[in-house]
């Protein structure tokens, strides 16, 4: 059966490293880059919490009722602002009632210019998420909060 995954981000540079990752290990990809809340028929995400997208779809999870989700979700650490400290702790809440992988992660260049001299950063958190991704999909999706440091 091929994974699909949904990707709430911004069609970065990072968000196009996840997506080539993903499409190389044979997975389907939907990309999100507005802020849509939670897609019901979402299974498997990446939820950017630096993104519009990626804040609004975590928001719409919370509150949501339904069954439960695979979700990795990426943050800059520490956190920028007051409002992705309150993500991070949904992340935990979400946690109750889906799995959910928060990796962090220093602030990642995206210009086109630093994305030049940087690449490898980029690859390698890259990498690090669909391996997320991909663990949890062995199994149902429990109910759990991890967190670690890329």
């Amino acid at each position: 059966m091929v994974l699909t995954v949904t990707l709430f981000g911004d069609r970065d540079a990072l968000d196009r490293a996840i997506s080539d990752e993903l499409e190389r290990r044979g997975c389907r990809i939907h990309s999100v880059s507005i802020e849509s809340g939670w897609l019901a028929s979402t299974t498997n995400a990446v939820v950017r919490l630096d993104s519009a997208a990626g804040a609004s779809a975590l928001r719409g999870l919370t509150a949501a009722n339904g069954p439960g989700v695979h979700v990795v979700a990426t943050s800059v650490e520490p956190p920028t602002t007051p409002d992705s400290a309150r993500l991070r702790h949904l992340c935990e809440e979400c946690g109750a009632n889906h799995e959910v992988s928060l990796i962090r992660h220093e602030q990642i260049a995206m210009t086109p210019v630093e994305i030049a001299a940087t690449d490898l950063p980029v690859r390698h958190l890259a990498v690090a998420v669909v391996d997320e991704v991909t663990d949890q999909r062995a199994g149902a999706a429990e109910p759990s909060f991890s967190t670690r440091a890329i």
